[in-house]
Order: structure tokens, then C-alpha cells, then sequence
């Protein structure tokens, strides 16, 4: 994903009439980067309990009023795992992407930053898309060497001028404040849940269980992300990112939060805005509360905030984490 911001560079500086660093240089940097990254991998044999563990989240109002109402049911882990069975024995081999019936895709082609320029204009969609094709395919073929079961989802935000181009990949989520104190969604959970995530799913000879939350296969809460290659093999889970773009000309923005999953375990957008907007002068303080407070009210899953503010044309930045 770093490659990202190069291409940006990189296609900004085309159409300025500037010439990009030369393709075989950058590649064979790349390669070297590559090789060096293979040989710190570690083989981790708890990783498939620890993503197990990561799996629990939080009720969400959803499946709480499903289950209040009596329209669904959980479904026995027993159940679960012969349903999985139908999709993909679920053995050690399998789990672990030794099983000999596994699809070998092949690697995305990486392009030249010239190849996303199309009438004057760079086309932030495909090249964020391509971009994170690229990284999810080689995030699989080093968990399948290192035997990591895990995944990721991933938030990419990008400003150029008054343009606000959003991808995403899973369940972070990102929300812009605007001029009216309004709480504009950025981008949009991938549920299992979800109408056309669930349709996709059983097209793929999948199937969506309730296990505490709607969850594919009984076993991952978001239909999409990065990593995760038990489920990869016959396209359960994807990576393709959905992207949203926002001329903040029309919104202008007083700020805007991008953060992780579970921190939107324990807050809605609007209370998020809301404990912002607080907190204007100082973003890392108003990152930091919003990180605590989420641990706090019991949030499960890791918590990463990223909060934007705009000022005057200009904008700043806070952040914080916690595991």
C-alpha cells in the first residue's frame, strides 16, 4: 500500500508535465523491500486461536432487536461447522492453505501511474482499487508461508484540493462533520448481513450464520478485507474496496474521523461527532478521548482514530491506538 501515495505523486507529476522515477528502479526497489520483509516473517502457531478471539464483537442494535423480536435465532456451533463443511472442509490443511483443491489466483498486474490518468484527471477509484488488489494478494501469499489465519480491513482517505476520495475494505469507517455540525457517513460497513454481501456470498457457495453477530461461514463479522485466506480460496470473503468521493466544497468540512471498527463497536456516528466537536482545538487530545472512552464502554476489538480537522483551507491531524 505504500506504492499509493507514489502513484499519486507520480500521476500529479505527469500531468504537471514532470517525468516519474523510472519504472525498472522503482521495481527493483520494491523487489528488494519484498525479499527483505520474507525473511523477517515468523510463523505464528497461536494465530488461528488469536483471530479466532478477535472474531468477538459487541451486539450491534441490529441482531439485538433481531433477537428481542424472535425473527432469527443463534445457530449451534455444531451446525455452523457442518455448514461450513458444505463450502470447504474445514481440516487443518484447509485452514492452514495446504488444500490441494484451493484456487491459485494470480497476482494483480501492477500499472504505471500514467495508466490512471484518463481525460486531464487521475481516476482515484481504479488506482485505490488496483492498489489494494495488489496489497491483499500479497498479504495472503505471506500468511499462507507463515500459516496466519488473520486479517485486516482498511480506510484509505485521499485529499486532493477540494476532492475527498474514500475506500474501503470491511467494517472501519470513516465520517466527515460538516459546516451544519451534521454527521456525513465517508464510507459504509461491509456486513455479511447485507443484502448484496449475502447474495454475493451464496452465489460463491457460501452461507451467512448468526453466531453472536451475522457472521460468513459462522466464523468472520465482516464480508469483506484483506487477509483472512481460509475464507479467500472461493471468494467468501473479497477485498475489493467501494469508493466515495465528496467535493468538500459543498460540505466544507469542520473535520472528519477515520478509525477502526471498534471504536464504531461503542459509538455511533453521531456521538462521535458529537465528543469531536468538543474538542476542536486539540486533535490528538480529542483522538486520544475518543480511544479511552470507546476501552472504556467495553469496546473488544482494536481502537484506531485518525481525526482531520480543517481550518481556513488548511486541515490538521490527531491520532491514537490501542489493542
Amino acid at each position: 500500500m505504500k506504492s499509493v501515495l507514489a502513484k499519486i505523486v507520480d500521476a500529479h507529476g505527469i500531468l504537471n508535465g514532470k517525468e516519474p522515477e523510472n519504472v525498472a528502479e522503482k521495481k527493483s526497489k520494491a523487489e528488494e523491500m519484498d525479499e527483505s520483509n520474507k525473511e523477517n516473517v515468523a510463523v505464528d502457531k497461536n494465530a488461528l486461536s488469536q483471530r479466532r478471539s478477535s472474531f468477538r464483537k459487541s451486539y450491534s442494535s441490529f441482531t439485538e432487536d433481531c433477537i428481542q423480536k424472535g425473527n432469527c435465532k443463534k445457530a449451534p456451533e455444531p451446525d455452523i461447522y457442518n455448514l461450513n463443511a458444505l463450502c470447504r472442509p474445514l481440516t487443518k490443511e484447509s485452514l492452514l492453505g495446504q488444500n490441494s483443491n484451493s484456487q491459485k489466483a494470480e497476482r494483480p498486474p501492477i500499472l504505471d501511474a500514467k495508466c490512471y490518468i484518463e481525460g486531464g484527471k487521475i481516476n482515484y477509484g481504479k488506482l485505490l482499487t488496483d492498489e489494494v488488489l495488489v496489497a491483499d494478494y500479497d498479504l495472503l501469499q505471506l500468511a499462507k508461508k507463515s500459516r496466519n489465519v488473520s486479517g485486516t480491513t482498511a480506510l484509505i482517505a485521499v485529499l486532493d484540493g477540494t476532492k475527498l476520495v474514500v475506500a474501503n475494505v470491511g467494517d472501519s469507517r470513516g465520517v466527515m462533520c460538516d459546516a451544519k455540525g451534521n454527521a456525513i457517513p465517508l464510507s459504509f460497513d461491509h456486513k455479511p448481513q447485507q443484502v448484496r454481501e449475502k447474495k454475493r456470498i451464496e452465489e460463491a457457495g457460501g452461507f451467512v450464520a448468526f453466531n453472536g453477530v451475522w457472521r460468513v461461514a459462522g466464523i468472520l463479522a465482516t464480508s469483506r478485507a484483506m487477509g483472512d485466506y481460509p475464507l479467500k480460496d472461493k471468494n467468501l470473503v473479497i477485498a475489493e474496496p467501494d469508493i466515495l468521493t465528496f467535493n468538500l466544497a459543498d460540505h466544507k468540512p469542520m473535520f472528519i474521523i477515520l478509525a477502526s471498527d471498534g471504536l464504531w463497536d461503542t459509538f455511533s456516528n453521531e456521538e462521535a461527532v458529537s465528543f469531536i466537536k468538543k474538542r476542536l482545538d486539540e486533535p490528538y487530545f480529542g483522538a486520544k478521548s475518543l480511544t479511552m472512552q470507546s476501552y472504556y464502554r467495553g469496546s473488544v476489538d482494536n481502537i484506531s482514530v485518525l481525526v482531520v480537522v480543517f481550518k481556513n483551507g488548511t486541515f490538521r491531524v490527531g491520532s491514537s491506538a490501542s489493542d
